[in-house]
């Protein structure tokens, strides 16, 4: 109709349309408007025990940046350190390798426990098995996620079921739903873990799997030698993750193992989860 139009940039665009985009407008919100992340020192239950973080692996996904994951920036401070920041144990181990050593500061607090450069998570604990094996009551974490949620209640499900292992499981973002198969699903029933559901299509009634857990007894990580035997290892055809262990394990009944559902779950392994995050810290920092 020959009618005149032109356009105008906007630097920022948010679209509330829907309410799970409501509800990561708000999740985001808390997270970065809280400055620290006392809800977790307080509590001598976890306070009293440890922290184990695996940070040996090459975080491919992020090789954009050419930067190693673990240094990547959240809330003003190096990742894993805000992780570690976070839960305050009266101990931390590093499982690294010694390429990495100059970048992590030390710390009267932190150990680093050394193995050889690989390329996987499952790989690094397969390296550091017999270290893990030997310790009790800790959280294991990766370097580039964390979560909220209540001790009391983890200490209850951990007494209740006699679990050897704590899963963690979140609710999925908007984002997340649409990155197929970059995410674990878990199975429960009752608050323990029946499956896992390795890398596939997002499912709207199963919960994520968090990329930390609470290791209750160290005879989780014994099995290791039946996993690589199994048929169910053998049949794997792409990079074995730590999941497929995990799987293998609770398919095969050897542990008992429970799940907490997560307050907020933080995740920023890949290029789209980092970019997402920057957006929304330069969103609430005006």
């Amino acid at each position: 109709k020959k009618i005149k139009v032109t356009n105008y940039n906007i630097n920022k665009f948010v679209h509330l349309g829907i309410p799970q985009q409501y509800e990561d407008f708000i999740s985001w919100k808390k997270e970065l408007s809280s400055k620290t992340n006392d809800y977790l020192s307080k509590d001598k239950f976890y306070k009293n025990n440890f922290c184990i973080m695996l940070m040996a692996g090459q975080g491919k996904r992020l090789k954009k940046l050419n930067l190693k994951k673990f240094l990547l920036t959240y809330k003003k401070n190096k990742i894993f350190k805000h992780i570690l920041n976070t839960y305050k144990s009266k101990k931390n181990t590093i499982i690294t390798n010694k390429n990495l050593k100059k970048y992590i500061p030390k710390h009267k607090d932190t150990n680093l426990y050394f193995i050889k450069k690989n390329k996987s998570m499952f790989e690094t604990i397969m390296d550091s098995s017999e270290l893990l094996k030997k310790k009790d009551k800790y959280i294991l974490t990766s370097c580039d996620c964390y979560g909220k949620f209540d001790f009391n209640s983890l200490n209850y499900s951990v007494k209740k079921s006699k679990a050897d292992l704590c899963m963690f499981g979140f609710k999925f973002s908007n984002l997340q739903k649409k990155l197929n198969n970059a995410h674990t699903q878990i199975v429960t029933n009752n608050n323990n873990v029946v499956d896992i559901m390795v890398k596939t299509d997002y499912k709207k009634d199963l919960l994520g799997h968090a990329g930390f857990f609470w290791i209750n007894s160290g005879k989780v990580f014994s099995h290791i030698p039946n996993f690589l035997s199994s048929s169910y290892y053998k049949s794997i055809k792409r990079e074995i993750i730590i999941d497929d262990y995990f799987k293998f394990i609770i398919n095969n009944n050897l542990i008992k193992t429970s799940c907490i559902k997560l307050k907020n779950y933080i995740h920023i392994g890949s290029m789209s989860e980092y970019n997402e995050y920057q957006y929304w810290e330069k969103y609430f920092s005006k």
